[in-house]
C-alpha cells in the first residue's frame, strides 16, 4: 500500500525484441590517413600554439578591434576633456599579440582587481604589465576588442539572423587551421565539456 500522497506506478516487464535479426551494419574502411601535416621536428609549445594562432589570425583581430573603435568614435564624436579615449591610435598584429599575453597572465597572476595589475604600490607590484603596456592602452583595447564587423551583422528579427555573427570569422579560422594541421586518425576519443554560462543562450545543445 502506497504512503499518503505517493503515486502507485506499475511498472511492466518488457520485453526487447530484435525485429531485423539477419540485419549486419556496413563496415566502412578507413582510408583518412590521419596524422598532422606539417614538420614539427623541434618545435617548442609556442610553435603549436601559433599554427593556428597565425598571422591571418593577428590581422583579423587588429583590424576589427580597430574597425570597432572607430565606429564608437563616429557615434560617441564628443569625448569629455580627461576621457582615456581621446589617445586612442590604430592598434597592430603585434599589440594585440601582447594584449592576449596579458589577458593570459591575469590568468595566472590572481589579484582581486584587474587595476592592481598596474599599481606601483611595493606590496602588490607586478613590473612586467607596465613593461608590456600601460593601464589606459590596456583598458581601451579590452574595450574595443573584436572578431567581427558589427555593421555587417544580420537583422535579428530577419530570416538570415546568425548568432554566432560575433565570433563567426573566429570559427571559420579555426575550422580551416585545424583541417589543415591535422586530420583525426582512425581511433579517436570524442568527450565533450559544459561550462557554466549565466547569460541567455539560446541555440541548443546536444550530447
Amino acid at each position: 500500500m502506497p504512503a499518503e500522497g505517493a503515486i502507485d506506478i506499475e511498472i511492466a516487464d518488457t520485453e526487447w525484441i530484435d525485429s531485423s535479426p539477419d540485419f549486419t551494419p556496413q563496415r566502412h574502411e578507413f582510408s583518412g590517413g590521419g596524422g598532422i601535416h606539417f614538420n614539427n621536428t623541434g618545435f617548442k609549445d609556442i610553435d603549436y600554439v601559433s599554427q593556428f594562432l597565425d598571422d591571418e589570425f593577428w590581422r583579423l583581430v587588429a583590424t576589427e578591434t580597430s574597425r570597432k573603435a572607430e565606429q564608437f568614435f563616429t557615434a560617441e564624436p564628443r569625448l569629455g576633456p580627461r576621457s582615456i579615449f581621446r589617445s586612442w591610435y590604430e592598434t597592430n598584429p603585434q599589440e594585440m599579440r601582447k594584449f592576449i599575453d596579458l589577458i593570459l597572465l591575469i590568468g595566472l597572476v590572481k589579484k582581486p582587481q584587474w587595476r592592481n595589475y598596474w599599481s606601483k604600490d611595493p606590496l602588490i607590484f607586478t613590473p612586467a604589465f607596465a613593461a608590456i603596456m600601460d593601464r589606459n592602452r590596456y583598458e581601451m583595447l579590452m574595450k574595443f576588442f573584436h572578431f567581427s564587423n558589427n555593421e555587417r551583422e544580420p537583422p535579428r528579427d530577419g530570416p538570415n539572423r546568425d548568432r554566432l555573427h560575433k565570433i563567426r570569422h573566429l570559427l571559420e579560422h579555426f575550422s580551416t587551421t585545424f583541417s589543415r594541421a591535422f586530420t583525426p586518425v582512425q581511433d579517436i576519443c570524442i568527450d565533450e565539456s559544459l561550462l557554466l554560462y549565466k547569460e541567455s543562450f539560446s541555440s541548443s545543445i546536444y550530447l
